[in-house]
């Protein structure tokens, strides 16, 4: 075969044009970034009536705020840095905490990578959380959640953050138990769906001994002994 092509390419005429390749056929076409929405800088906050139960774990659910010029009291310096002074105070004044982003597992809990939302346009930066995992060519991301669950737990166990009220503990407690009446109902009356019910009623009643836990290693408050001063 080669000396096939060589005898052909040695008759081409000598005026023929040479060879022209395209430059768009040297373009690597391999997907090496993931498609998933570019989102802005963030920061976690927290909220000491939000709690969620994750892993087997009573924890706080932390909120993300938006790190965006303009936005909630977000400005931006001339060396491209954010003011969050007004931002903090609006956090602050409504119960609510930031959490600082050296708590982070290895100094920070922000990753920032490279998309192409939906496949098209350029690269541009977005922000996940380091407990986050984008695959490349997919709109999507995962989350560990053993990881995040066990790194927020160790903010309230280390005492950085509040621990869960007992008013709110017994609040999602009576909630988890009307969910799990209902789920186990459902189970025991069979036919269709009788086996996710069943599936959802064994993660209700993991939430509800957390909970139930939760509520009975509240610190109880001693008082004294007193009367009332009583006069004629």
């Amino acid at each position: 075969m080669a000396k096939t092509i060589a005898k052909t390419a040695a008759t081409l005429p000598d005026d023929m044009p040479a060879p022209y390749t395209p430059g768009f056929t040297s373009t690597v076409l391999g997907v090496r970034d993931p498609f998933v929405d570019a989102a802005p800088m963030f920061c976690l906050v927290f909220h000491p009536l939000r709690w969620i139960v994750m892993r087997g774990r009573l924890i706080p659910s932390l909120q993300t705020f938006p790190l965006m010029a303009g936005v909630q009291g977000v400005s931006l310096d001339k060396d491209g840095n954010h003011r969050f002074a007004g931002a903090r105070a609006k956090i602050e004044e409504s119960g609510r905490r930031m959490v600082p982003f050296e708590w982070g597992p290895g100094g920070s809990y922000i990753q920032e990578i490279k998309t192409r939302p939906n496949g098209r346009g350029e690269p541009r930066n977005t922000y996940l959380s380091i407990f986050e995992r984008a695959l490349a060519g997919d709109t999507a991301t995962s989350c560990d959640e053993d990881a995040y669950a066990s790194w927020v737990a160790s903010l309230v166990d280390t005492g950085k953050l509040p621990g869960c009220p007992p008013a709110v503990a017994r609040r999602m407690r009576e909630a988890v138990e009307q969910k799990l009446h209902r789920e186990e109902a459902l189970a025991e009356k069979g036919g269709n769906g009788a086996g996710a019910a069943s599936i959802r009623a064994r993660s209700h009643r993991v939430a509800l001994e957390v909970l139930t836990a939760a509520i009975g290693d509240s610190v109880a408050v001693s008082g004294k002994a007193t009367t009332p001063k009583l006069t004629e």
